[in-house]
């Protein structure tokens, strides 16, 4: 194989990883996160992208190394957990929460910001989510051509929409960057960026990425290690200075909505839109449109192809693709005209349960030890990930005072107040295997 055609190959994939992982909700935080910092704005935007970027590649790789399994990561903790676990992130990742919520991100943030005063909102919105899921499904139906689809075409017209608004901006900010509105930039960064989950739509999404880099890498004789890792990098370089530039609009330009940002006045969203306006004119409108609709399209492409070929493959295929693909179509679109803040409320805690075991079982698949010894750490981790996520939202959710002791847990601050009792469990347990190993070896009875 040529090396041109290697380098090609990697930059398909470059750019649709990149196109899969930036949805909608990664275009509106990194403004509000360089309206925050001001001056410092670099600080917040790089806790951010760590969080964020660095643990969605995470994600990535520890699929890589599963072949595309999703249980080669969470099998470790039991078939039945398994499955609840793999199901809970797939409906909640899926139809549940972030597939409708691209159609309705896209109007509410695109289409409704196009003059459409000559028809009702929720008829507009009706239209818009029918047309948004026909074209999902046209996308999907051939599940093997989606990376090539997003690629080579969506993203490209993706990247030339926000490198359009990004240069305006950084060329001629509308105002200058202020003094740091928030206390702790480093923290605030690392909260947002492990509150986006996007680690969970990276193992979604590897379901079938990773086994599109291996067919292509046997089909054109290259490794697919080496093919999967340049586009990795490629997509992180992307991220990285996509984000980059979105933050520095919002420490800038941002500023001249900073109070009512602070106060609660201007939501995320219109932040942006304001942001896109004072930087473009009249034509901001058009081209953050086209940004959004691009963002959530792509990432609505990938969400369906990976859910549907999941359920497919729980059912042992007696289901047929395309008509758990329309289904998942017809489901999300009316989910996202009928229902979607509720919908909301009851998948959210279900994700903020999910979403820090799937986080430790990714770190652990990482962990260079034995299978033997694997099991019975990321089996005592994951239940004490469990618990103490558990006890976080039975406090925070429903108001379970008693339960207010978990938040003096290290690195509570961040997210991560999980994090040192699921180690302590861990290197417990691998302690245990190994007392046990050598118990075993010398012969002695257990």
């Amino acid at each position: 194989m040529t090396r041109s055609k290697a380098i090609y190959s990697a930059c398909v994939f470059g750019l649709s990883l990149f196109a899969l992982f930036f949805g909608a909700g990664n275009l509106i935080f990194p403004p509000a996160m360089g309206l925050e910092s001001g001056t410092d704005w670099i600080i917040g935007y790089l806790s951010y992208f760590l969080a964020d970027v660095g643990l969605a590649l995470l994600g990535f790789y520890a699929m890589l190394k599963t072949n595309g399994d999703l249980d080669g990561i969470t099998g470790v903790i039991g078939k039945v957990p398994s499955v609840i676990l793999n199901c809970s992130v797939i409906l909640c990742v899926g139809p549940f929460l972030a597939i409708p919520r691209t159609a309705a991100t896209s109007f509410e943030m695109g289409a409704a910001s196009l003059p459409l005063g000559f028809i009702s909102d929720s008829v507009a919105r009706a239209i818009f989510s029918v047309v948004f899921f026909v074209i999902v499904f046209f996308a999907v139906s051939h599940p093997g051509k989606v990376v090539d689809s997003v690629g080579k075409y969506l993203t490209p017209l993706l990247v030339v929409a926000l490198a359009i608004l990004i240069a305006a901006g950084v060329a001629n900010p509308a105002a200058q960057a202020a003094p740091p509105r928030v206390g702790n930039l480093f923290q605030e960064g690392m909260i947002n960026g492990f509150q986006t989950m996007d680690m969970i739509g990276a193992l979604v999404f590897s379901l079938f990425v990773v086994t599109s880099i291996k067919q292509k890498a046997e089909d054109e004789m290259m490794s697919s290690t080496r093919l999967a890792l340049s586009a990795g990098a490629i997509a992180a370089l992307l991220l990285f200075l996509t984000y980059g530039g979105l933050a520095y609009l919002g420490a800038t330009t941002g500023q001249l909505w900073g109070d009512g940002f602070i106060a609660g006045e201007v939501n995320h969203a219109a932040l942006l839109s304001n942001i896109s306006e004072a930087v473009l004119g009249n034509a901001g409108a058009i081209v953050l449109s086209a940004v959004v609709v691009l963002a959530c399209l792509t990432t609505a492409i990938g969400l369906v192809t990976a859910c549907s070929e999941f359920i497919v493959a729980l059912f042992k295929e007696r289901l047929p693709y395309h008509y758990v693909a329309a289904g998942m179509c017809a489901f999300s679109a009316l989910v996202c005209n009928l229902g979607l803040a509720e919908i909301i409320a009851v998948s959210s805690p279900i994700l903020s349960l999910v979403y820090p075991v799937a986080t430790f079982l990714v770190v652990m698949r990482l962990v260079p030890i034995s299978d033997s010894r694997r099991v019975l750490a990321c089996r005592l981790g994951a239940l004490t990930t469990f618990a103490v996520s558990l006890c976080v939202l039975f406090c925070d959710t429903f108001g379970f005072q008693e339960l207010s002791f978990i938040h003096s847990l290290p690195f509570d601050v961040f997210g991560f107040g999980w994090l040192v009792p699921a180690l302590v469990a861990a290197v417990c347990s691998y302690i245990i295997s190994r007392v046990m190993e050598s118990r075993r070896c010398c012969g002695e009875p257990h």
